[in-house]
């Protein structure tokens, strides 16, 4: 699932992974000690003092599994944030290595993952963008159809897919998202008007056939994906996807 890839935890969360088995002690000492109080205030007609011990009980039970549950999330995460991100930087280097030569343009090579979310209706982007240099970048968090664009395309047919720009004519380009890639205008008009060409490769769980993210390229060089940098895209992502499904 797209747990799988996730965002690294803030402070606070961390801060409570590395607490659990203390909460856990203070949970257990907190029952084995308010319970049996309790019972004594109930039998001895003081009901209103058991009552209190036994919802301090129980809120200091209920903290320390939330604790754990934030530790469960954490361990379960743990390959995802930043050791993908070191596997995207290497990619993008490989990238720009490859077929080194004159081009009348700037690579604008950029890189992100995306995940399925919302009953896998939707794709989020869960890491900045990975070489981005233009103005206005695109941040982690966003949403987009699963039914749209080349993502949405990686995800539906689990394959990877190349495509550039017909054409610089923005208005062009702007119906050629809708009739082409699934967007509607809105949704056309709030992508990157620099962007040429695209790539999408899905991480697919080979055990159950599952788009557990898709890793996006995008360029402002329309001849930037090459036969040749496509490969080397395809290749990678199969370690990526290897690791993200089986670490």
């Amino acid at each position: 699932m797209a747990e799988r890839i996730a965002r690294p935890g803030s402070r606070l969360q961390r801060l409570l992974a590395e607490t659990t088995p203390y909460d856990i002690s203070l949970a257990v000492i907190t029952a084995v000690v308010a319970i049996p109080a309790a019972l004594r205030y109930f039998n001895d007609g003081n009901p209103a003092v058991g009552c209190l011990l036994v919802a301090c009980a129980a809120v200091t039970l209920i903290l320390s599994v939330t604790k754990a549950v934030v530790v469960w999330r954490a361990k379960a995460a743990k390959q995802s944030p930043h050791l993908l991100e070191c596997s995207l930087h290497a990619l993008y280097e490989i990238l720009l290595l490859a077929e080194e030569g004159e081009s009348e343009y700037q690579h604008g090579l950029r890189l992100t993952v995306h995940v399925p979310v919302s009953g896998r209706d939707e794709l989020q982007q869960v890491l900045d963008y990975i070489g981005d240099g233009r103005d206005g970048k695109r941040k982690a968090g966003r949403r987009f159809p699963a039914s749209s664009g080349i993502i949405g395309r990686a995800l539906r047919e689990k394959e990877g897919f190349a495509a550039s720009r017909k054409n610089d004519n923005y208005t062009a380009y702007i119906n050629e998202l809708i009739s082409e890639w699934g967007y509607s205008k809105d949704q056309a008009e709030a992508l990157h008007p620099g962007t040429m060409a695209w790539m999408a490769i899905p991480l697919v769980d080979q055990a159950t056939n599952t788009v557990e993210g898709i890793v996006y390229l995008d360029s402002t060089d329309p001849e930037f994906f090459t036969d040749i940098r496509q490969t080397l895209a395809i290749c990678a992502c199969a370690g990526i996807a290897k690791y993200v499904t089986q670490a």
